[in-house]
């Protein structure tokens, strides 16, 4: 939850910026009314999906499912915008590889 509230003012600044420019962010599902109030603007694509506590091999259909998602929003550029980087940002990374790929945070061995 804390990531989301530091990284709002970012998403609010980027729509600010780029006002026809397709915003989307894949967030866990617990926080998803939270991010609609901080940044009402943004194709929020929820998943249950917590790559902290789960690895891949514990969630093929709903990472089947999220992947196919971010692969039908054709995006241009993919932030993995978390601190703690993990292997879902890798995984979306890759769905879209045409993309632009930046990620924030120091690189840190992903248990999974």
């Amino acid at each position: 939850m804390g990531d989301l509230v530091l990284f709002s003012p970012a998403l609010r600044r980027f729509r600010g910026e780029w006002p026809a420019t397709r915003i989307g962010v894949v967030i866990r599902r617990p926080y998803l009314e939270l991010a609609r109030l901080l940044v009402a603007e943004v194709d929020w694509i929820p998943t249950e999906i917590d790559p902290f506590t789960t690895g891949p091999g514990e969630v093929g259909a709903e990472l089947a499912r999220l992947l196919e998602e971010v692969k039908g929003f054709s995006p241009d550029l993919v932030v993995a915008a978390c601190p703690r980087r993990n292997w879902l940002d890798a995984a979306v990374a890759a769905a879209v590889p045409a993309a632009r790929r930046v990620a924030f945070g120091a690189s840190e061995e992903d248990p999974f």
